[in-house]
Protein backbone atom coordinates (compact mmCIF):
# COMPACT_ATOMS: atom_id res chain seq x y z
CA UNK A 1 0.00 0.00 0.00
CA UNK A 2 1.61 3.04 -1.03
CA UNK A 3 -0.42 5.50 1.72
CA UNK A 4 1.80 3.37 4.05
CA UNK A 5 4.90 3.47 2.79
CA UNK A 6 4.13 7.43 2.63
CA UNK A 7 3.45 7.63 5.94
CA UNK A 8 6.25 5.63 7.19
CA UNK A 9 8.48 8.02 5.21
CA UNK A 10 6.76 11.01 6.60
CA UNK A 11 6.97 9.50 10.06
CA UNK A 12 11.02 8.71 9.53
CA UNK A 13 11.52 12.31 8.56
CA UNK A 14 9.36 14.56 11.13
CA UNK A 15 12.98 16.78 11.96
CA UNK A 16 12.43 18.09 8.26
CA UNK A 17 11.44 21.79 7.72
CA UNK A 18 9.59 21.51 4.80
CA UNK A 19 8.24 18.30 2.03
CA UNK A 20 8.23 18.50 -1.58
CA UNK A 21 5.80 16.09 -3.50
CA UNK A 22 7.66 16.00 -7.00
CA UNK A 23 4.26 15.51 -9.19
CA UNK A 24 7.01 15.06 -12.55
CA UNK A 25 6.97 11.51 -13.12
CA UNK A 26 2.94 11.79 -12.92
CA UNK A 27 0.22 11.31 -15.60
CA UNK A 28 -2.61 10.98 -14.42
CA UNK A 29 -4.49 12.48 -11.30
CA UNK A 30 -7.44 12.43 -9.88
CA UNK A 31 -9.50 12.06 -6.22
CA UNK A 32 -7.89 9.37 -5.16
CA UNK A 33 -4.41 11.24 -5.52
CA UNK A 34 -6.22 14.42 -3.90
CA UNK A 35 -7.03 12.62 -0.93
CA UNK A 36 -3.60 11.27 -1.04
CA UNK A 37 -2.01 14.37 -0.79
CA UNK A 38 -4.73 16.06 1.37
CA UNK A 39 -3.82 13.07 3.88
CA UNK A 40 -0.35 13.89 4.27
CA UNK A 41 -1.23 17.75 4.31
CA UNK A 42 -2.96 17.15 7.38
CA UNK A 43 -0.30 14.81 8.74
CA UNK A 44 2.53 17.41 8.06
CA UNK A 45 0.35 20.37 9.10
CA UNK A 46 -0.07 18.91 13.04
CA UNK A 47 4.05 18.96 13.19
CA UNK A 48 3.91 22.35 11.74
CA UNK A 49 5.89 21.20 8.44
CA UNK A 50 4.56 23.01 5.15
CA UNK A 51 4.62 20.86 2.38
CA UNK A 52 5.00 22.07 -1.23
CA UNK A 53 3.90 20.67 -5.10
CA UNK A 54 6.52 20.56 -7.82
CA UNK A 55 7.11 19.30 -11.07
CA UNK A 56 3.29 18.80 -12.39
CA UNK A 57 2.21 18.99 -15.65
CA UNK A 58 -0.27 20.95 -17.04
CA UNK A 59 -3.49 18.28 -16.91
CA UNK A 60 -2.11 17.78 -13.45
CA UNK A 61 -1.84 21.49 -12.17
CA UNK A 62 -5.35 22.22 -13.77
CA UNK A 63 -6.89 19.42 -11.38
CA UNK A 64 -4.45 20.83 -8.85
CA UNK A 65 -5.83 24.38 -8.89
CA UNK A 66 -9.10 22.98 -9.33
CA UNK A 67 -9.07 21.18 -6.34
CA UNK A 68 -7.74 23.73 -4.18
CA UNK A 69 -4.44 22.43 -3.24
CA UNK A 70 -2.16 24.88 -4.04
CA UNK A 71 -4.03 27.16 -1.85
CA UNK A 72 -2.78 24.67 1.09
CA UNK A 73 0.42 23.27 -0.58
CA UNK A 74 2.14 25.79 -2.60
CA UNK A 75 4.32 25.23 -6.19
CA UNK A 76 7.96 24.68 -5.02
Amino acid sequence: NHQCILDKLLIDNLNSNRVIFDLSGLSFMDSTGIGLLIGRYKKLKQFNIPSYISGASVNTEKILEIAGLYDIMPKY
